[in-house]
């Protein structure tokens, strides 16, 4: 899944807590024991309109915690700078 998550104010937003529904990634192999609510997920960031290669003034760091943002109890949690757009893929 793609999760979009658009920011349409002048003023940066610390901490937005946004709610994930499991499952979190549907390429996750299938166990008997498994239980997709129950397993951790993260999105992974696929697009920042904020960054400088879209005209931003952000660069982008693979593997920093703003590329890959831990689900925590169906939550994740980051900050978003005014006017900005974010696709994330669900894992």
């Amino acid at each position: 899944r793609i999760l979009a998550v658009f920011h349409f104010s002048d003023e940066e937003r610390e901490e937005y807590r946004l709610a994930v529904e499991p499952p979190y990634d549907a390429l996750r192999p299938a166990s008997g024991d498994s239980d997709d609510a129950a397993s951790p997920g993260r999105l992974t960031l696929l697009l920042a309109s904020d960054r400088d290669c879209y005209g931003g003034r952000l660069p982008l760091v693979p593997g920093t915690k703003e590329t890959e943002l831990p689900i925590v109890d169906g939550e994740a949690v980051f900050s978003l700078p005014p006017y900005c757009a974010r696709f994330y893929l669900v894992q």
